[in-house]
């Protein structure tokens, strides 16, 4: 899936995050951040919920979650300060509030089966692109 939006494109079926069409460097663990966030865009992700889909519910410290939303927000133009793309919701968690374009979702083809999106799907690929 494509998602636009400032002048990113993030293309979840090919693990590439651009920024006009250049090639935007994330590590592994920013890139799921970015598609989990911009995937559950209408709601807020509790903090709890982010440990348990990018660490895997390994135990971490508040200061390596704050780390990454950081280094995210750094790739994206963004800032704890301005908050014009990743919110912090103070107690609650964090969400993505910029304005996304993504197509409609498409009919399956009958010939060959759709491939899955979302967090993991984005985290197998950048893994993969890695190896």
């Amino acid at each position: 899936m494509k998602y636009r939006f400032d002048d990113f494109l993030l293309d979840t079926d090919l693990a590439e995050f651009r920024r006009q069409s250049i090639e935007v460097p994330l590590e592994p663990q920013a890139y799921s951040l970015l598609c989990l966030l911009i995937e559950a865009r209408d709601r807020v992700l509790c903090k709890d919920e982010i440990i348990d889909n990018i660490w895997k519910g390994r135990i971490i410290t508040d200061t390596a979650l704050s780390t990454l939303v950081k280094t995210l927000r750094h790739s994206i133009g963004d800032s704890g300060a301005r908050q014009r793309l990743v919110k912090t919701i103070r107690g609650r968690g964090f969400r993505f509030v910029g304005d996304v374009k993504a197509p409609s979702p498409r009919r399956p083809n009958r010939q060959r089966p759709m491939r899955p999106t979302g967090w993991r799907e984005c985290l197998r690929k950048q893994v993969a692109s890695h190896h």
